[in-house]
């Protein structure tokens, strides 16, 4: 078990892990008819660094982990929102100008505010089996602006994932259950952002305004 701990204490050390989340296509919410400017501040598409917690057989150890996070939410972002509007167009700032930008109906502006992975089980010896899980949280604040930087909306989405394993201790280095556990939870957060979305006060107030139902 000591073996298992140093591995993974030791993986934080190495590249960053790639994230590939999915975003959940069906049921399809329906396009709402507008364009949509999104701005994704640096400190969004630079985030990596991601509390983790190991918990083994009575042992633990915190740490963090480089998870490409940023990268992977701007992408999922990107994929949602092409879902939600009929066209999207990314913008340098909330307060766009410009003749490209002439037809924007709004600009949203998505934050990380936390990541965090845990992971536990209870096993064994080195090569006994017995299930490991990990279990990762991700939360987002969106807010809405008008093209003149007014703020129209401002909100909170999150996601959970959990992901299992239950193969030797000598194999779990490749069963990446840290990846797909962050990839799940990206995934329900990205759908709650979609599904809830009309649903928001201020986000409803800014489609009736628009005449948008």
């Amino acid at each position: 078990m000591r073996w298992l701990l140093t591995l993974v204490v030791l993986v934080a050390g190495c590249a960053p892990m790639v994230l590939t989340p999915v975003v959940v296509r069906e049921p399809r919410p329906e396009p709402l008819p507008l364009t949509i400017g999104v701005h994704y501040p640096e400190e969004v598409r630079s985030f990596r660094k991601v509390p983790r917690t190991i918990v083994l057989s009575g042992m633990s150890h915190s740490g963090e982990m480089k998870i490409l996070v940023g990268e992977a939410s701007v992408k999922l972002f990107d994929d949602a929102l092409g879902l939600l509007f009929a066209r999207v167009v990314g913008v340098p700032t909330v307060t766009p100008v410009g003749s490209a930008e002439g037809d924007l109906a709004a600009v949203i502006e998505p934050r990380i505010m936390a990541a965090a992975l845990d992971v536990w089980g209870e096993t064994g010896g080195i090569i006994s089996s017995g299930d490991v899980l990990a279990r990762a949280t991700v939360v987002y604040a969106l807010t809405l602006y008008s093209t003149t930087g007014e703020r129209l909306a401002s909100w909170t989405v999150s996601g959970a994932g959990l992901a299992r394993t239950s193969t030797s201790l000598r194999d779990r280095a490749d069963s990446n259950i840290e990846q797909r556990s962050l990839e799940l939870a990206l995934r329900d957060a990205a759908w709650s952002f979609m599904s809830s979305f009309r649903d928001v006060q201020g986000v409803r107030r800014w489609l009736d305004e628009r005449g948008v139902r």
